[in-house]
């Protein structure tokens, strides 16, 4: 899969890779586009619960810090 940003490929997304994070955070538009070049599976995930995950791991790095 690649991003797309003003018609340029900006980069190539490999297994594990992940996009979209800023909308999910910010609740921004969208800045780039995502074109499949070959097979690809993708999971999605809503606001609420990514935001979750990521305080989730700060806490985590927090006590583990600590």
């Amino acid at each position: 899969c690649q991003i797309i940003i003003d018609g340029d490929v900006k980069k190539v997304l490999k297994q594990s890779d992940s996009f979209g994070e800023r909308a999910l955070l910010y609740n921004a538009p969208r800045s780039a586009s995502v074109r499949a070049v070959g097979d690809c599976a993708f999971w999605a995930i809503d606001r609420n619960l990514f935001r979750k995950m990521i305080e989730d791991m700060r806490m985590h790095e927090f006590e583990e810090n600590r």
